[in-house]
């Protein structure tokens, strides 16, 4: 998961590097893109200033048209967020939910067939007992729902749906970058 976040700040970093070193025909090292909290932040950030020193179009466009701060732009935002956490406290999810589908269990004459175990993962739990030796047989499909947890930017909300949005953000937002650089690589 945290490869995932990771790969998706890159590529917003290496578009800025890149669209610096192509419009300024010149490598800079640490440059990135620029996120903070707040909106009103943006365009005092240490990022922002060093982008709009070397392509000030490239930081209006940034500023006015793709706003990655968290009370404008959260998503896009948390992909720095998550980033960081990932870096520093290596953030992992919550698994809450556990299903077990399609199971048969027999038990002497006794038998259940095709059933579907759920349970609160984050406590031990028994699903089935018996006095005399049981046969566990079946085509197993277990599905789990990871939550990120109640400390990170989502809260308790659905890691995979949450990565979903993240990723097409940041897909559109680089699709926006490309047009917007296109007439300066011409």
């Amino acid at each position: 998961m945290g490869d995932a976040v990771n790969n998706l700040r890159e590529s917003l970093d290496y578009w800025m590097k890149n669209a610096i070193q192509c419009k300024c025909n010149k490598r800079l090292e640490r440059v990135h893109f620029p996120f903070t909290k707040k909106r009103a932040e943006l365009e005092n950030s240490s990022s922002y200033k060093k982008i709009g020193h070397n392509f000030p179009e490239a930081a209006r466009f940034i500023s006015n048209n793709v706003e990655p701060c968290r009370d404008t732009n959260k998503y896009l935002w948390a992909v720095t967020s998550l980033c960081n956490e990932n870096k520093h406290d290596d953030f992992l999810p919550t698994v809450t939910v556990v299903n077990i589908d399609n199971i048969n269990i027999r038990a002497g004459s006794n038998e259940v067939t095709e059933s579907r175990v759920q349970a609160d993962a984050t406590m031990p739990f028994s699903f089935f007992g018996c006095d005399m030796p049981m046969t566990i047989q079946g085509d197993y499909k277990a599905a789990v729902q990871l939550y990120f947890s109640e400390e990170a930017v989502f809260g308790k909300q659905e890691v995979i749906p949450t990565l979903k949005i993240m990723s097409q953000i940041t897909s559109k937002t680089l699709d926006d970058l490309e047009k917007f650089i296109a007439p300066y690589c011409s």
